[in-house]
């Protein structure tokens, strides 16, 4: 009798072992790697490169907006620079064209100076 129920023992534990085993497989569970495995998981390298990645793409995109946020002012102030010169323009023109106009009525009043001269001699 005690083979038989030593038999029935060790029937029972393949039959557990077996049905676990076909359990687990049709569930999809998989053993979970331990810390020294490296499937499924990053290494402490590329996760370092990944966080560098991500902090310098974080500081381009502050970086543009600040400057993309300045433009505005700055392009105010090129249109503020922008009528200042042309205003001066604008006077130059004006002085240009007083110059020959000036410089004519010079050389009226010197022959006219020349002419009195002349006549009072």
């Amino acid at each position: 009798m005690s083979d038989s129920k030593e038999l029935g023992r060790l029937e029972e534990q393949q039959v557990r072992s077996i049905s676990s085993r076909f359990f687990a497989r049709d569930l999809g569970s998989h053993e979970t790697p331990g810390p020294g495995s490296s499937a499924g998981c990053l290494g402490r390298g590329p996760l370092a490169l990944l966080f560098l990645a991500l902090m310098f793409l974080t500081v381009l995109l502050v970086t543009i907006v600040v400057q993309v946020s300045k433009l505005p002012s700055s392009l105010g102030q090129e249109r503020f620079r922008q009528e200042e010169i042309y205003q001066e323009l604008t006077q130059l023109k004006a002085g240009v064209r007083e110059f020959p106009e000036r410089s004519r009525q010079e050389k009226i009043y010197q022959e006219l100076t020349q002419l009195k001269s002349a006549v009072s001699e």
